[in-house]
């Protein structure tokens, strides 16, 4: 496979991993189980009582598909970074390493969101749901504060390499760091903006891969 085809391939799987998580959690509101942090037995009861769990599970699949295409879009920018720094380099396994562990995480988070929906309809508990949606909501936190890991290396590795362009390195180290930052106060307006940001820079770089030239440093 050429290098061009590979480039199509991660920048179509980061696209697609950025619509499938997006839109599988626009989903899951619509089911009306998106309930901010901290949120109280009281609403929880609510969502288990009037929520759709059939479409929850829906908009949850669709944003499983989105993670699993995530460590595609990692696993190409490894092969970039890697083969731009050198067997010797580190910076494009911490890259890979760090993809990895944010996706494990937000598969954890998912994990807890499947035993609200399919425990809904059989009368959860609001006790037991309260205790769901705050696990769900730890694993969010790590999953950000791990994006801002993957955005801070791979940005790093960018500038050390020219493996993209350059304002891709500068503003992935900037967002990185301001997303780990956030997870000091993540139901403050920086800690809801952070993510957006990083999601934007993934969606940068996938779109950077599918132009003509994505490789040359700018």
């Amino acid at each position: 496979m050429s290098q061009r085809s590979d480039s199509v391939i991660g920048g179509l799987s980061g696209i697609g991993a950025l619509v499938l998580s997006i839109g599988g959690f626009a989903v899951i509101g619509a089911a009306g189980f998106a309930l901010p942090p901290g949120a109280s037995k009281a609403d929880v009861a609510d969502a288990a009582r009037d929520g759709n769990p059939g479409l929850a599970l829906a908009g949850l699949f669709l944003d499983t598909l989105g993670s699993l295409l995530l460590i595609v879009f990692a696993a190409h920018l490894w092969t970039r970074l890697r083969r731009a720094e050198g067997e010797i380099g580190w910076l494009a396994t911490a890259s890979l390493a760090s993809a990895v562990l944010m996706v494990a995480a937000g598969l954890g988070d998912k994990a807890a969101y499947y035993a609200i929906f399919s425990r809904a309809e059989s009368g959860l508990d609001a006790v037991v749901g309260t205790a769901l949606y705050d696990t769900a909501t730890g694993f969010f936190v790590l999953f950000q504060a791990l994006a801002g890991l993957f955005l801070v290396v791979t940005g790093a590795a960018a500038l050390r390499t020219g493996a993209l362009r350059r304002w891709l390195g500068w503003t992935g180290v900037v967002l990185g760091a301001v997303g780990i930052a956030s997870t000091a106060a993540p139901e403050s307006g920086a800690g809801q903006l952070a993510l957006p940001l990083v999601f934007a820079w993934i969606l940068a770089v996938a779109v950077t891969l599918l132009r003509p030239h994505a490789l040359e440093p700018a």
